[in-house]
């Protein structure tokens, strides 16, 4: 997809038009594909001195970030039965 606004300084590592999280903190910023967040569903990251966790929902672009309070997350092992089928658990 062609730029409606093409920038003298192209970086190749996006695409035209990719998706991207922001996230500042005092004077540090970041940015973070939403492609790559999909993938990973879960990411733990420092920015500054603050700690964070960022939660995407694996299907769609919608990510929250959260102040991790020094944890680390990470997803629930999948559970499979004896023929290997993913386990739902309902609470």
């Amino acid at each position: 997809m062609k730029s409606m606004f093409p920038g003298w300084d192209r970086d190749d590592r996006l695409d035209t038009k990719d998706e991207v999280l922001g996230f500042s903190a005092d004077d540090s910023h970041k940015a973070y594909p939403v492609a790559t967040l999909r993938e990973l569903r879960v990411l733990n990251d420092t920015v500054s001195d603050r700690n964070i966790v960022i939660i995407s929902s694996g299907s769609s672009s919608k990510v929250r970030v959260y102040d991790s309070g020094g944890n680390e997350f990470s997803l629930p092992p999948e559970i499979v039965d004896d023929d290997g089928f993913p386990m739902v658990l309902l609470g």
